[in-house]
């Protein structure tokens, strides 16, 4: 596997673009980490829908 040095993966883009919209949009910390424990809430939803048979693409 041929990887480059300090070339950003689409994770790390995608952090800083999350980073990058905070900052822009004044988004505290507070606000982040409700939005993350309503991401982890669906999160759980769309996994109990998987365990009865119902498919989805995760987030």
């Amino acid at each position: 596997m041929d990887v480059k040095p300090n070339v950003p993966n689409k994770a790390k883009i995608t952090e800083d673009l999350i980073l990058s919209l905070c900052i822009a949009r004044r988004i505290s910390p507070a606000a982040l980490e409700k939005l993350a424990v309503r991401l982890s809430h669906l999160e759980a939803v769309l996994d109990a829908q998987t365990d009865t048979g119902n498919q989805h693409a995760h987030i």
